[in-house]
């Protein structure tokens, strides 16, 4: 057999026309995957459906729980790529951000990531700690960003995270 070519979709906010994205997948017949059995299929330890695509969405905002209950909908998969929040990012961005603080965009929280989790439907992937730009960080800085963050999923998921989104 040749090579398959995977369609990666790559979220960060709920488009207003999601579902009219997931109904154009489907009408071409894809299956949507997640980027766990994208990375398996590839190195060929488990097998692809005949058209994959996989849908992912990166950093974690509130606004996503929108797309969950359309991938929901139509039994669809994705991969959803978290930050934790912490020091670095004084405690403004990700899932652990600061209860009230006035910084911006609201995020997901514990219990709402745990919900996702649940999901047969839902991957759960890190995406550091801090968001920061991991080539501008020494090698204790970069290890603490990749590894906490995993760590911290884990911990609070009780869950093998497996596949990390670059930020």
């Amino acid at each position: 057999s040749g090579s398959v070519t995977i369609p990666i979709l790559i979220y960060h906010k709920t488009p207003a026309d999601f579902e009219a994205q997931l109904l154009q997948l489907q009408a071409k017949h894809y299956t949507t995957i997640t980027m766990a059995q994208a990375a398996c299929g590839i190195q060929k330890t488990c097998s692809l459906p005949s058209k994959p695509a996989v849908v992912t969405f990166d950093d974690g905002f509130s606004d996503q729980l929108k797309a969950f209950g359309l991938l929901q909908k139509y039994n669809m998969k994705a991969t959803f790529y978290l930050i934790i929040g912490g020091d670095k990012s004084s405690h403004c961005i990700g899932i652990e951000r600061a209860a009230g603080s006035p910084c911006g965009d609201s995020y997901l929280n514990w219990s709402e990531v745990k919900t996702l989790a649940a999901s047969p439907l839902i991957e759960i992937g890190a995406h550091t700690v801090d968001h920061l730009a991991l080539a501008g960080l020494n090698e204790a800085d970069q290890t603490f960003q990749v590894v906490t963050s995993k760590q911290r999923l884990e911990q609070e998921l009780g869950i093998t995270i497996t596949t990390f989104a670059y930020p």
